[in-house]
C-alpha cells in the first residue's frame, strides 16, 4: 500500500549512503508482471529520475518518495484473459530475464523485423516469447530499445488520419519505449529486460489500430515538398501544422529530408510552433522524447519517421480540439452566463 511504501522509502532515504538505490528499488517494483498494462509507471519513473538528476535528492526527496510510492502501491482488478496470459508467459520466461547472457557487439543475427512483427501481432504469447528469444540471444539491450522506439515512430508516421488516428495510444508507445533507456540506466539489465515486456504489452493492447506492418529498414515513400531551400521548406511545413493540414504535412517532411535539408533544424523550428500554439493535448512529453531520440538514432533509416510522425501528430491534435464547441462556450460566457449555467445540463 502506498502510505507504507512511502514511509519505507523515506526511512531508506535517511539511512542509505547510496540514494540511487531508491530509484532502483522503485524500478524493480514497477516492472513486476503485476503491473503489466500500467505504461505510465515506467514513463513516470523516467520523469522522477530526471527530477533527481536536475535538482538533487535534497530538493526532490518528498516528491520522489510520495509519487514513487503511489506508483508501486497501485492496485488492479483480477486479470482477464489476455492480461492473465501475458502475466503467465512473462513469469514462465523468468530464466531468460534472470540469466541474460554476456552481451555481444555483433548484431548480425538480430532480426529486428521478426521482433516487430511479433510485437504488433494479435498473439501476446508469441510477442512475449519473441522478446524472450531476443534476450537469450545476447543482442545488446540498447539495440533492442532502438527497435522499439523506431517501431513506435513508424506507426505514428503511417497511422490513418481519416478516422480515429489513435494518437494517445501511439504516443504512449513512443514515450514508453523511450523511457526504457532510463530504466536501464537506473535499474540495470534485469529491470530493463522486464521493462521490454511492458512495452511489448502496450503494442499488443494497441492492436486495434491495425496499422500494416512493414520492414523498419524500408524508407517511406518519397515526399512531396515544393521548396527552393531549407528555410522555405520549414515555413511550408510549419504552415501546414498551423493550418491543420495533416494529410499534406507528412509527405512535406519526408520531401524536406529527402532533399538533404537539416532534420535538427526542422525539429527545433517545429518545436517552436508546437510550444507557441500548444493545444493542451499532452504533446510536450512526446516532443521531448523525439528531441532525445533524433540525436541517438542517427544512422537508422527509420529515424525520419520521428519527424514525420511528430508533424502529423501536431497537426491532427489541433484539428481534434473541437474548436466549434469552444467557440460556442466562449460566446455564452460573453453573454454573461456562468460556468454553472453553461455546463449544468
Amino acid at each position: 500500500m502506498a502510505p507504507g511504501i512511502e514511509r519505507c522509502l523515506l526511512t531508506a532515504r535517511q539511512h542509505l549512503d547510496n540514494n540511487d538505490r531508491i530509484l532502483k528499488l522503485l524500478y524493480e517494483c514497477v516492472v513486476d508482471s503485476h503491473f503489466l498494462g500500467f505504461p505510465d509507471n515506467l514513463t513516470s519513473m523516467a520523469y522522477l529520475s530526471r527530477v533527481v538528476n536536475e535538482f538533487g535528492w535534497e530538493r526532490s526527496e518528498e516528491l520522489v518518495c510520495n509519487l514513487g510510492a503511489k506508483l508501486a502501491g497501485r492496485q488492479r482488478q483480477d486479470p482477464q484473459r489476455f492480461l492473465k496470459l501475458a502475466i503467465d508467459t512473462m513469469q514462465s520466461l523468468s530464466p531468460a530475464i534472470e540469466n541474460i547472457p554476456e552481451r555481444r557487439a555483433d548484431t548480425g543475427s538480430y532480426n529486428e523485423d521478426e521482433l516487430a512483427s511479433a510485437v504488433v501481432g494479435a498473439d501476446v504469447k508469441t510477442a512475449f516469447e519473441s522478446v524472450g528469444a531476443v534476450l537469450r540471444s545476447g543482442v545488446p539491450l540498447e539495440r533492442v530499445i532502438d527497435s522499439f522506439v523506431l517501431l513506435a515512430a513508424d506507426r505514428m508516421a503511417r497511422t490513418p488520419v481519416n478516422v480515429n488516428s489513435g494518437w494517445p495510444e501511439l504516443t504512449t508507445e513512443l514515450n514508453l519505449s523511450v523511457s526504457l533507456r532510463t530504466a536501464y540506466k537506473h535499474g540495470g539489465s534485469k529491470v530493463m529486460a522486464k521493462a521490454l515486456f511492458h512495452a511489448a504489452y502496450q503494442f499488443f493492447q494497441d492492436r486495434w489500430l491495425n496499422i500494416p506492418l512493414r520492414r523498419l529498414g524500408e524508407p517511406l515513400e518519397r515526399g512531396n515538398l515544393d521548396a527552393a531551400d531549407e528555410r522555405s521548406g520549414i515555413d511550408a511545413i510549419n504552415g501546414s501544422i498551423q493550418a491543420l493540414n495533416v494529410h499534406s504535412v507528412g509527405p512535406q517532411v519526408q520531401g524536406y529530408l529527402d532533399a538533404g535539408f537539416s532534420g535538427e533544424r526542422l525539429l527545433h523550428e517545429m518545436g517552436k510552433v508546437i510550444l507557441k500554439d500548444d493545444t493542451g493535448q499532452s504533446i510536450v512529453p512526446t516532443l521531448a522524447s523525439i528531441f532525445d531520440e533524433w540525436a541517438l538514432l542517427k544512422g537508422y533509416a527509420a529515424r525520419n519517421q520521428l519527424l514525420v510522425g511528430l508533424a502529423r501528430y501536431a497537426a491532427d491534435v489541433r484539428r481534434n480540439k473541437n474548436s466549434q464547441g469552444f467557440a460556442q462556450t466562449a460566446l455564452r460566457f460573453a453573454e454573461g452566463r456562468t460556468t454553472v449555467d453553461v455546463f449544468e445540463k
